[in-house]
This record gives structure tokens, C-alpha cells and sequence, in this order.
């Protein structure tokens, strides 16, 4: 009651201390017992760059090869090559010829029941082949045996195999009780049987969860004929076995219960000799490692490893093992086991609850088994086993050390909480020197025992021989809390004729250390250490335990006292090497160690997560990952009571300043209220209406009003007539094929007509035109229409090859008819789109098939439409364009204005547009419009090729709107060799804002133009341009117009672009960063300016034939100023190719015409670009945020960011959600001072991330705020 007193108030303190409610108070609290550190924040916070360290990878990953995918409604008969066009059963998928990099998946939530088998597979560490899951949400695929004709089958079995992860799978195994012995089934095995001089390697088993069954209901599930994970070697023959059949195993992370046989095993078989052989048989399998996993409710063994070397059992939760009913089963029951094995360890492991199966026999934690050398069992936590916590048979050169056993009960042939045993089984062909325990040293040790009955130590005569030598029991720490009169309790039995080596400075504890001390060892002079002073023991003789002294030399006895030992006053830390060096500050006249772990936010202390232990202040760790993770350090006293411990954040990247903010903590929170804000709502709800339900197993006959009475077809829905207000709602999972029409309706903003989705589950419903009768036209098309919200659907749009074909559209929605009143309030939301190839390669980017495409062309010269909002949809693999939206005009006499407002406030935002042949997303003919915080890439890549105007993103004749907080990478040019930028200004444009996106590894240029007027082009991020396209620069700028449009002369020529404070990262030293381009326009450029943008050549060749700018005659350009030219040769020769003449540059502002070869080759630049810098390059991170407070004031938040600013650019901004990285989509601003600005749209919850960025574009270490506005 006292400690969970304790722990309930330190949560509630730490809750007030976060609200701000203890502000300015302190907390004295003395000789606390222990303070569960979860979920509490750290008192320091470190952060340290290793860039020869990687994350931490589980498993490799298949790459290049086939994925198949299963789906309980797929079909057999399918390619399973797509997620739409999966296999059906476990069947169909073991039969499939799978190579390295090839991956079988599984639909999330689908059930399959039946067996998975497959033989000879040869995939490799590098490349391996996959079984894993597919889909959304939580809900693992479950594979299974559930059938009465199945339950004596393995459920997942592979034959002689390599290379192999299987993963993220459910498995239920069923069969009958062992007790019925009937049947018995396995959930995963590998089986080996060995062929000439092949060896198998590289199996991964991670992260699945295994149940046992039983078919009867008569038994409880644990006393199931089942075992959950194994694997065996089965050999022909004894003569000439082969060693090392299986390297290399990884069972990581699986969460195995209720199976009455053992819930892990690793064993070797030689035909007709049973499980183990001879000495051999320790070297079957080499590098075994079952780790970090969940084992409980186990009717016979947890785990175990049988002819193992080189292996580990480490950081597994082992519980509830021994508890089947079948009283005559005798396998060694116990937690963990290692038997006819060497050189292994088992360590940080918790193992509690583990019974004998009403045998009598073993029922230890940890099992040292027969036949065993050089086992390592360290920093183990085994309590309340019905025998012994660690024990052992036979074996040499083992370590039993740093372990904490508790609560033994001895209740077994295994009478003590450290029992060594003696017993081989004789039935195998073993030589004497293994029948015994030899050089087996127990040592550091806490063992707190509850039993009177029986002893803390134990050596057990059984079947083996008696010649025990070089054994040690030292420097362990016995508890005794038994509060009964232990004056008969015998502390140490060596059984007679047993020997026993040494004891030494052990420390005994209980509440009478004056009473008599028995202990029973009859070990003789010449078997014992006598050469360090031992002596005999001779029980009665002198003090009960000065005796004993004279034998276990340098121990003691004491009272036994709880008493919480000194608190960790302070933990600071460095990192140097690979190691994290930990220095404590605390009293430790009353700690006998510190307990280190290395632990998550919300983890608790445990020997699973520990690190190691130090008797000093010091500590060191090897780090194997980069991440970030917490260290908490506490104190624990000679008796075993926790003391106050400390907790520090330690983040470990690999990247030069710069760590990732997902998923970790705040470092302070901000709570405050606006009543005059909303949450944010993506489009209007439709009310009032009448709901019309839409299922594939419905019947058109239906009125459609309920679920339960839906329609069935896309004809019928089509015929409904609908006014504002109404729903028309597609069961989820359905697939609905053909081609949804509306025209004439008449939603509103405030009350639309909505098309979405009902029912359970993630699985969106399907609309799709996929047979061969409807290749043409929309799948979802409405024309003439306003008020209306298209939401939560798949539509699957399946097209012949691009430019072959009538073409397809996803959703299309159009203007047929000329009205006075102009169209308005389009939604599209949250879909996602996909294209098909009719021949069978699909998805298929090659596709004639467009996405989304809303037409606001309607044969006047008036706007037509306003007011839509494109939003959140994953459109991909379509062979023409992702995204259109667009308005044209008939010509006229203002035709290069009237063209530029065909349609307004048409909103592209926060999609996904990639592996699209042509165009990503573009707006023709919009005024006041936004393509905003999308995702773009993989564009311009059909094979079909196209005339050009390929890009990511493009305005074309449009007016007074933007693009920004864009990621565009990828793009391609179909081949042609045009165009192929990030994002495109496209001709007759004015007033078109670039700014904020981040475009990187495009074809030709990052962002470039045509024909344009106006246009800014600023706070970007240009990476890697190949500039392999005619906009062969990171940045170009072009006159180009199509002069097939009724253009005036006005329009041809690029005037008032302003480019500035972009960075441009530069790899190509064959092409130049900015580029003026003469193209079909006319040459009069006015005013155009390329200002503050700092530019990092980043090629490492021989730059001194390298041009930075290219203005080509008769081209000119206005001004240069400011620009920051970085690269790793600044003192090499500065070229730029630039004809502006004097009269048309800024030599009011004093700048003077470029003269090549005058002066020192950037020097002479400079003149032209005033107040221009060529430096040296340079990797070198920024300074940290030190601090980030806030305000809230008249609808803004108002940041203070502390921390050197000397080598800081400016700060990114982020607003972010708790999981999510900073990114260009998620950017709200950057600033050059300590203070930044936001006026908040919405109420809620979020994260503000704040990253200082270097004016080389390096990221410094940010940090992180949490914002609620309320």
C-alpha cells in the first residue's frame, strides 16, 4: 500500500507540475522506495551525432521482387500482383515460385484457414523473401488450421530454406487437448533436413502473435497438443552429422500463448537418437537469437534452444509456463532453457509464475540444461517459480551472475532458489567429463528467499558423476525474509559426496543474524580453496556463522533492513566513440549499485530494458542505433530496494544537427482560449435531407432509405433525383461497377448534395468502370451542378495505354450549359484514385486515363465557376494528368484576361498526386487560387511520348494565386526532353506566388517559367536539378508562348519576376544554377530581379569551367543583388555568361555591366551582383533552439525563439501533429529573427516545431512546443 501510495502521488505531482498548478513549489521526499519513472519527463536532455551508426532495423527488407497480395475476397484466378486484383487461399499462395526480393502479403483483418507450406526458398540477408500484411489499420491478418480437418497440421511450415522473414502476422493454432494426445499442431516451424554440404542461413521470425486452441472446449487452451514457434533439424543418420545446419535465426518480438507443449523451441534431431547426440550436437545451429519476446501460459516449456553456439535469449517476458494438466508429460519444465549447447547467453530477461505440470521435476526459471559449455545466464529477474528461479544439470564453464531471484519456492526436486544438479540422461552417447559440473562460477547475485524449508543454495546429487571441480558462489547478496525462527533454516546444502570449490564474500541478511547459522557442506580440504585461506567448514564449532567465515572468506551476516538506499542527486552525460558515457552524482555509502535502463517516454524501469549495472558513478554503454530513447538511472541497496532514481532524454542522430521531432515530447505546453475560432472542417455536411444507402447486395427494387434496404447498382443511384441536402452513400468494401452521372443539381454551400460512404471497417467502396464495355468517359461524373461534396471513395479507373484508345476519367466534373449565376461549391475530399491498363500490367501510369478533372469551360467569356476545393485525395498511376482544374474562353478582344479568370477560388490542396504520365496537378484559366501542401511525384513518366509540358505542378494562364508548402520530386519528361520541372509558371500568367516548396531530383529545372508577368518566385528549396531537359538550370526562366492563341505582344516577354531568397543546391556542374532562356517570346524583359538566394554548388569536380548564371543575347535581366555563392573552391575562377546591356540593368543602385576576365574573376561579379558573397562550403550544423516561448493575442500566436543566431539563416516553422516529421507540407513560415507570428485558423490541438536552418541549408537541432486553443 505504501509504495503504490507513493508511486499515486508522484503521478499526481507530475500532472500538476505539467498543468503549472505547483508553480514555484518544491517536493522534499526522503528515503523513498522506488518512483516509477514512466511517462514522466527527463531532468536533462542530451543530443549527440554518429554518422557511422544507422537505425535500428529488426529485419531486412525484399526489394525489386514480386509482391503478391491475399485477400479472403480475392480470387484465385487473379494475377495477385495488385492490392485490386489479390489471390484468394493459403493454397493458391504456397504454390507460388517465389525468389529472392519476392514478398506474399496478407489483407489486414482477412482470415485465411488452412496451411502455408513452401520448400527450397533461397532468399538472402540482403534480399529476402517476405510474408507480412498489407492494408490499413491495427488488425493483423490471422491464419489458421480452425477446421476439424486441419488439427494436426502445421499452420506456417518452411522446408530447407534461407533467407526468410516472416512478420506481422496473426496465427491460431487448433487441435486437441495433449492430455487426448490425438493431435498435434505447430503455428510457425522451419524444419532442416540436411543434403550433401548445404547450409541454410538468414530466418527472421518478428513481430507476429501466436494462440493455441483446443477444438474440444473441454480443456483450457494452455492444455492444447500445440507448439507455437519452432525450429527443427531432422537428420537421416548419427554417422557423420553435420554441425552449423542453420545461421543466423532472428525471433524477435512475437507474442506466443496458451500452447501446451512450448511456446519456442530451437532443437536438433538425429533420426531414431532422440534430441541431442554428442558434443556435436552443440554446434547444430549457430547465432540464434530469440529476443524481446512475449511467451506466457505455456503448458510445458517457455522457451529453449537445443544445440545452439553463438546464441541468445534475451529481453523475453516469460510467464505462466508448466501449467498444462497432463500430469504425465516430462519435458524439464521451466521459463527458458538452454540444453546440448555452448558459448550462449541468456540475460535481461523477467520470468515469473513457471510450474512443474504436476510433475515434481524442475519448475526453474532458468534452466541450465545437460551437455552445456560456456552459457551465460546475467541480469535476469526470476520470481515465484514452484522451483528453483535458475538451475542447472550437468554442464561447464557457465556464469550465473547479476541476477535477482525472488520468492523460489523449492517445491520440486529443485529445492532451493539456486539449485545445481548433476543429472544427464546416460541414454545418450555422452563421455564422462560431461556428467559432471565443472568451473560453473555464481556470482553478484540477489536472491531473496521467503521459503524456511528449504535452502538459497543448492548442489543436488543425481545420475551424473560426482567430480566436481572449480566452482564458485561469490559476492551474492541472500535476503531472508522469512519472519519465522530460522535457527534450523540450513542456508547452503552441498549434498554429500558433492564438492564444492569456493565461496566467497557473500552477504547474508535476515531479521536474527545472531541466531544460529547451518549450513551443510561436507566439501573436503583438498576439493576446496584452501590456497586462498578456506578452511573447512565445522558446523557447532565457535559463532554459528564465524565458522561459516572461516570457509566463505570475507562474508557476512547482517540484520536485514528496507531501507530505500541514497537517491541519484544527478546524471550527466557525453558521448565519445560509439559509447555514452554516464557520470552520477549521489551518496553511495548505502547503494550497492546503480541499475542502468535505457528505456521509452512511457516505458518502465524493468530488467528487460536494463543496460548493465555500475558500483561506481559511472557508466558506460555501447550504443548500437541512433533514436532517441531515455536513461534512467537508480540506486538499489546491498538488500535489494530501490531507491529515487533519474531520468535524462538521450537523442543519438546521424545527421549533422539535425534530429527527427516525431513522436517525442514537447518541451513545454501552451493551453489557450478563442471563442471566435472553429475546428477545421474540410467541407460542408449535408442536413435534413434524404440519405439513399448503395450496397453490392442490394436490390434496385428497394427504396434505398435504410441500410438495410439498399439499392444496388451505379444505374439506379444515377437515376435519383436529388436536391440539397441528400446523401448518397456507398457501402464500404462493396465494389460498384460502371459509371456514376448526375446533372443539374442544386446543393448549397451550407446544405450540399454529398456522395460518400457507410458502414464498419477502413475498406473505402469502390467505383470503377473495370470491364471492357466501359472504357470511355467518367466514372464519377456530374455536370452543370453546384453544392456538391464527392468524399471517402475508391474510384479505379481502367483505360487502354496512353494515346491508344478512348481515354478515362477518375472524377470529372463539367460546365455544359452558359448560365448568368456562376456555378459554385465543389468538394472533392479524402479519395483515393487509381488507373488500370485494361492489358493487365496495372496500376499502370502508362495508362490513357486522368484523375480528377473539373471543367469550367462552358463557350463564354464570363466566370463560370467558383468555389472549388480539391482535398486530401491519393491520386496515382494515371497515364495523362492527376489533378486538373480548368477554364477556357472563346476568343475575344481581352482575351489575355478574360482567359485568366475563367474560374475562382479553385483550391488544390493537401493531396497525394504521384506515378502519373503527364502533368501532376495544374489550374488553367483560375483567378485567387491555391495548390497548396501537396505531395507530387514520380510525374511526367508514360512511355507514350508526349509534346512536352510535363512538370509536377503548373498555373497556365492564370492570375493572383499561389503554390506553396509543395514536396515535388521526381519528375520525368515522357521521354520528349521538355520541360520536366518541379513547378512551372506557365505563359500568360500574372501574379502567380511560388513560394515555400521544397523540389528535388527533377529532369530539368526546380521551378521555371514561361511567358510570365509578375510572378514571385521565393523561400524555396531546390535539390539536386539534373537540368537534363531544354530547362537545363535549377532555376529557368523562359519567354516561351504558344502563339496559336489569340495572344497580344503584351503578354510574350517576362517582366517583374522577382526571385529571392531561395536555396539552391546545386549537383550538376554541366549546367548552370539560374538560366534565362530565348524561346519563341520577345526579348523585352523588364524589371526582373534574382536577389538574396544563397546557391551550394556541391560537385566536388573541377569547377573552373563551371557557369553559375547564363542571361543569353538578346536576353537581359535587371538585377542581381545579394546572392550568396557557396562551393568548395572559392578561389577558383567565377564564370557567368551575361549580356544585359547598361541601360537596362539597375545602374541606378549602382551596379555595373559584367566585364568576363576583369579583375579577380568574382570580384568583377560582385559589381554587377551587389553585395553578392563567394565562400567556402561548408556542412556544419547551425545552433540549437535553445528555448521557444508563446502568446496568444487577437487571433495570433506570437513565438519568442531563444538561441545564437551568428550562424543561423533563419528558423523553419513547423505545425505538426505529435507523430508527425517536420516537412516543406507542414511548414507555416520561416523567420530571420527571434520572433515569428501566426495567425491561427482553427482551434485545437497541435505542435509547433521550430528548426534552426544554416545559410548552406544544414538543419540544426529544433524544438518542440504543444499548442491547444480551445
Amino acid at each position: 500500500m505504501k509504495r503504490k501510495l507513493i508511486v499515486l502521488i508522484a503521478a499526481v505531482l507530475a500532472v500538476c507540475c505539467m498543468a503549472g498548478l505547483l508553480s514555484g513549489c518544491s517536493v522534499i521526499v526522503r528515503n523513498v522506495e522506488y518512483i516509477d519513472l514512466a511517462g514522466q519527463g527527463a531532468s536533462a536532455e542530451y543530443s549527440f551525432v554518429d554518422e557511422s551508426l544507422e537505425a535500428e532495423r529488426l529485419y531486412p527488407v525484399s526489394k525489386g521482387g514480386t509482391v503478391y497480395y491475399v485477400s479472403a475476397e480475392g480470387d484465385d484466378a487473379n494475377d495477385g500482383i495488385t492490392p485490386e486484383t489479390p489471390i484468394k487461399t493459403l493454397s493458391k499462395a504456397s504454390s507460388l515460385s517465389l525468389k529472392a526480393g519476392d514478398s506474399v502479403l496478407f489483407r489486414k483483418g482477412d482470415t485465411f484457414v488452412g496451411n502455408l507450406h513452401y520448400s527450397d526458398l533461397e532468399g538472402s540477408k540482403e534480399n529476402p523473401i517476405t510474408i507480412a500484411s498489407y492494408g490499413d489499420g491495427d488488425e493483423r491478418p490471422v491464419i489458421t488450421n480452425g477446421n476439424e480437418t486441419l488439427k494436426n497440421e502445421t499452420v506456417i511450415n518452411f522446408f530447407n530454406s534461407s533467407g526468410v522473414v516472416i512478420r506481422d502476422l496473426k496465427i491460431d493454432v487448433y487441435t486437441t487437448s495433449r492430455v487426448l494426445r490425438t493431435y498435434s499442431a505447430t503455428g510457425i516451424n522451419l524444419s532442416y533436413n540436411h543434403v550433401g554440404d548445404k547450409k541454410f542461413r538468414d530466418i527472421y521470425i518478428v513481430n507476429n502473435v501466436l494462440r493455441g486452441h483446443d477444438f474440444s472446449g473441454e480443456y483450457i487452451d494452455e492444455d492444447t497438443n500445440a507448439l507455437g514457434i519452432t525450429v527443427s533439424s531432422v537428420e537421416s543418420s548419427h554417422d557423420g552429422q553435420p554441425v552449423e545446419t542453420l545461421t543466423d535465426a532472428y525471433i524477435l518480438n512475437n507474442d506466443v500463448g496458451y500452447f501446451g507443449r512450448v511456446g519456442m523451441s530451437v532443437s536438433g534431431t538425429v533420426a531414431g537418437e532422440g534430441w541431442w547426440s554428442n558434443q556435436k550436437a552443440r554446434n547444430k545451429f549457430v547465432g540464434i537469437h530469440m529476443d524481446g519476446n512475449t511467451v506466457h501460459h505455456i503448458g510445458g516449456l517457455g522457451m529453449y534452444i537445443s544445440g545452439g553456439k553463438n546464441c541468445t535469449i534475451d529481453r523475453n517476458l516469460v510467464y505462466q509456463t508448466g501449467i498444462t494438466t497432463d500430469k504425465d508429460a516430462i519435458e524439464g519444465e521451466c521459463g527458458i532453457m538452454y540444453i546440448s549447447s555452448e558459448y550462449s547467453s541468456c540475460r535481461y530477461n523477467v520470468i515469473y509464475d513457471v510450474f512443474d505440470a504436476g510433475t515434481g521435476h524442475d519448475s526453474m526459471g532458468i534452466d541450465i540444461d545437460w551437455n552445456t559449455d560456456h552459457i551465460t545466464v546475467e541480469y535476469n529477474h526470476c520470481y515465484n517459480c514452484q522451483g528453483d528461479g535458475i538451475g542447472t544439470m550437468a554442464n561447464q564453464n557457465s556464469i550465473i551472475a547479476h541476477n535477482r531471484i525472488e520468492n523460489a519456492k523449492g517445491e520440486t526436486n529443485h529445492a532451493g532458489s539456486l539449485v545445481l544438479d548433476n543429472f544427464t540422461d546416460r541414454s545418450y552417447p555422452l563421455t564422462e567429463d560431461l556428467f559432471s559440473i565443472t568451473n560453473c562460477r555464481i556470482y553478484d547475485n540477489l536472491i531473496i528467499h521467503t521459503n524456511p524449508q528449504v535452502p538459497f543454495f543448492r548442489c543436488i546429487s543425481s545420475n551424473g558423476n560426482t567430480d566436481y571441480f572449480g566452482n564458485e558462489f561469490t559476492d551474492n547478496h541472500l535476503v531472508l525474509k522469512a519472519e519465522t525462527d530460522v535457527s534450523s533454516f540450513y542456508w547452503i546444502r552441498i549434498n554429500t559426496p558433492l564438492q564444492w570449490y569456493k565461496f566467497a564474500e557473500n552477504k547474508f541478511y535476515s531479521t536474527s543474524p545472531d541466531s544460529p547459522f547451518c549450513v551443510f557442506d561436507k566439501t573436503v580440504k583438498k576439493n576446496l580453496n584452501a590456497d586462498e585461506g578456506a578452511q573447512v567448514y565445522k558446523a557447532g564449532t565457535g559463532s554459528p556463522f564465524s565458522s561459516w567465515q572461516k570457509r566463505d572468506l570475507g562474508s557476512t551476516y547482517e540484520m536485514r533492513s528496507d531501507d530505500a538506499p541514497s537517491k541519484v542527486k544527478g546524471v550527466t552525460c557525453t558521448y565519445e566513440n560509439g559509447k555514452l558515457l554516464l557520470n552520477i552524482a549521489g551518496d553511495m555509502s548505502d547503494v550497492w549499485h546503480y541499475n542502468i535502463y535505457k528505456v521509452g517516454y512511457n516505458e518502465s524501469a524493468s530488467y528487460r530494458n536494463m543496460i548493465g549495472q555500475t558500483e561506481s558513478n559511472t557508466f558506460e554503454y555501447d550504443v548500437p542505433y541512433t533514436g532517441d530513447f531515455f536513461i534512467i538511472v537508480q540506486s538499489e541497496s546491498n538488500q535489494g530496494i530501490y531507491g529515487e532514481g533519474m531520468k535524462i532524454r538521450v537523442n543519438i542522430g546521424n545527421k549533422k544537427g539535425y534530429s527527427d521531432l516525431a513522436g517525442k515530447e514537447a518541451s513545454a505546453v501552451y493551453a489557450f482560449t478563442d471563442k471566435n475560432l472553429g475546428e477545421e472542417q474540410l467541407y460542408p455536411v449535408s442536413k435534413g435531407g434524404t440519405v439513399y444507402y448503395v450496397s453490392s447486395e442490394g436490390d434496385d427494387s428497394n427504396d434505398g432509405l435504410t441500410p438495410e434496404t439498399p439499392i444496388k447498382t451505379l444505374l439506379k443511384a444515377s437515376s435519383l433525383s436529388l436536391k440539397a441536402g441528400d446523401s448518397v452513400l456507398f457501402k464500404k468494401g462493396d465494389t460498384f461497377t460502371g459509371s456514376l452521372s448526375y446533372s443539374n443539381l442544386d446543393g448549397t454551400k451550407e446544405n450540399p448534395i454529398t456522395f460518400a460512404s457507410y458502414g464498419d471497417g477502413d475498406e473505402r467502396p469502390v467505383i470503377t468502370n473495370g470491364n471492357e464495355i466501359l472504357r470511355g468517359g467518367n466514372i464519377i461524373n456530374v455536370q452543370n451542378s453546384s453544392g456538391i461534396v464527392i468524399r471517402d471513395l475508391q474510384v479505379n479507373a481502367y483505360a487502354s495505354s496512353s494515346g491508344n484508345g478512348e481515354d478515362v476519367t477518375g472524377i470529372g466534373y463539367g460546365i455544359g450549359v452558359a448560365r448568368e449565376e456562376r456555378y459554385h461549391d465543389i468538394y472533392i475530399v479524402n479519395n483515393v484514385l487509381r488507373a488500370y491498363d485494361f492489358s493487365g500490367e496495372s496500376p499502370d501510369s502508362d495508362t490513357g486515363a486522368c484523375g480528377i478533372i473539373v471543367n469550367g469551360s462552358n463557350g463564354t467569356v464570363t466566370e463560370s465557376l467558383t468555389g472549388v476545393h480539391i482535398l486530401k485525395n491519393d491520386v496515382g498511376y494515371f497515364g495523362c494528368v492527376g489533378i486538373i482544374a480548368r477554364g477556357r474562353v472563346p476568343d475575344n478582344d481581352d482575351y489575355n484576361r478574360t482567359a485568366r479568370k475563367k474560374i475562382s477560388d479553385v483550391h488544390i490542396d493537401g493531396n497525394t498526386v504521384h506515378h502519373i504520365g503527364q502533368i501532376g496537378v495544374y489550374i488553367m484559366g483560375g483567378v485567387n487560387c491555391t495548390i497548396d501542401r501537396n505531395l507530387v511525384y514520380q510525374t511526367g513518366i508514360a512511355t507514350n511520348r508526349g509534346s512536352g509540358g510535363h512538370c509536377g505542378i503548373m498555373y497556365i494562364t492564370s492570375e493572383y494565386s499561389v503554390c506553396r508548402y509543395n514536396v515535388v520530386y521526381d519528375t520525368d519528361a515522357v521521354g520528349s526532353r521538355f520541360d520536366a520541372m518541379g513547378i512551372d509558371i506557365d505563359w500568360n500568367t500574372d501574379n502567380i506566388t511560388v513560394e515555400y516548396n521544397l523540389c528535388y531530383n527533377c529532369l530539368g529545372d526546380g521551378i521555371g517559367t514561361m511567358a510570365t508577368q509578375n510572378s514571385i518566385i521565393a523561400h524555396n528549396r531546390i535539390e539536386d536539378s539534373q537540368g537534363a531537359t531544354n530547362h537545363n538550370a535549377s532555376i529557368g526562366v523562359s519567354n516561351y508562348i504558344d502563339r496559336n492563341w489569340p495572344l497580344t505582344e503584351e503578354v510574350f516577354s517576362v517582366i517583374n519576376c522577382r526571385i529571392y531568397d531561395n536555396l539552391i543546391l546545386h549537383t550538376n556542374p554541366n549546367v548552370c544554377v539560374f538560366r534565362c532562356i530565348a524561346d519563341n517570346g520577345i526579348p523585352k524583359w523588364e524589371k526582373n530581379e534574382f536577389v538574396s538566394n544563397h546557391i551550394v554548388l556541391r560537385a566536388e569536380d573541377n569547377i573552373s569551367d563551371f557557369y553559375w548564371i547564363r542571361v543569353p543575347t538578346p536576353l537581359r535581366w535587371y538585377k542581381f543583388a545579394d546572392n550568396k555563392y557557396y562551393s568548395s573552391f572559392p578561389d577558383s575562377s567565377f564564370k557567368v555568361f551575361d549580356k544585359s546591356s547598361q541601360k537596362y540593368i539597375n545602374t541606378e543602385e549602382g551596379a555595373q555591366i559584367y566585364k568576363a576576365g576583369t579583375g579577380s574573376p568574382f570580384s568583377s561579379w560582385q559589381k554587377r551582383d551587389l553585395g553578392s558573397t563567394y565562400e567556402m562550403r561548408c556542412d556544419s550544423a547551425p545552433s540549437k533552439v535553445e528555448n521557444v516561448t508563446c502568446t496568444y493575442e487577437n487571433g495570433k500566436l506570437l513565438l519568442n525563439i531563444s538561441g545564437d543566431m551568428s550562424d543561423v539563416w533563419h528558423y523553419n516553422i513547423y505545425k505538426v501533429g505529435y507523430d508527425e516529421s517536420a516537412s516543406y507540407l507542414n511548414m507555416i513560415g520561416q523567420t530571420e529573427s527571434s520572433a515569428f507570428e501566426y495567425e491561427v485558423p482553427h482551434s485545437g490541438e497541435f505542435y509547433i516545431i521550430i528548426q534552426p536552418e544554416s545559410n548552406q541549408g544544414i538543419y540544426g537541432e529544433g524544438f518542440k512546443i504543444k499548442i491547444n486553443i480551445d
